[in-house]
C-alpha cells in the first residue's frame, strides 16, 4: 500500500521522500515545511511561508525574511527514466527569483540522484538529501 503522498496507487511513481516502487513507505510524512517550522518555533524564529512554486510569491516572501530557504526536488520511479536532470515544477525559476529578492538564500534539494543547478553560484548554500524517508522534514531541521 502507498503512504500519504506516494503516487496514490501507482506503484512505480516516485515521490520526494522514498522514490518509487519498493521504496514506498506506509504512514504519514513529516514534510520539510513541517519539520523546519516546528524547529523554528522551538527556537522562537518567525517563519514566513510561501508554500508554492510561484516565483513571484516566493520572491515577495523572500523580501520579508532574513534568510530564504527554498525546498526543491525531483523524483524517479522504477521502470521510468527521468526526462532530464532539472528539478521539478520550474524550481530553477523559483530559486532564481528568490535569490534575487532575498538577503541570503539556502536551497534544500531532495533528489534521487544527479541534478543540474544553474543557480549554484547565486545562492549562499546548497544541501542535498537523497530520499530521506518519512522523517525528511525532521532531518532537514
Amino acid at each position: 500500500p502507498n503512504g500519504q503522498g506516494q503516487g496514490y496507487g501507482d506503484w512505480a511513481t516516485g515521490d520526494y521522500y522514498s522514490g518509487g516502487g519498493s521504496g514506498h513507505m506506509q504512514g504519514a510524512v513529516v514534510t520539510p515545511l513541517d519539520g523546519l517550522a516546528q524547529r523554528a518555533q522551538e527556537l522562537g524564529i518567525n517563519v514566513i511561508v510561501s508554500a508554492t512554486n510561484d516565483a513571484t510569491a516566493g520572491a515577495a516572501a523572500a523580501r520579508s525574511a532574513d534568510i530564504a530557504i527554498v525546498v526543491a526536488g525531483t523524483t524517479s520511479g522504477e521502470s521510468r527514466d527521468r526526462p532530464d536532470l532539472h528539478l521539478d515544477q520550474g524550481a530553477d525559476n523559483l530559486i532564481e527569483a528568490v535569490q534575487e529578492a532575498a538577503v541570503r538564500t539556502v536551497v534544500l534539494v531532495q533528489a534521487p540522484g544527479a541534478v543540474v543547478m544553474p543557480w549554484r553560484s547565486s545562492v549562499d548554500g546548497i544541501l542535498i538529501m537523497f530520499l530521506g524517508g518519512q522523517e525528511t522534514g525532521n532531518a532537514w531541521s
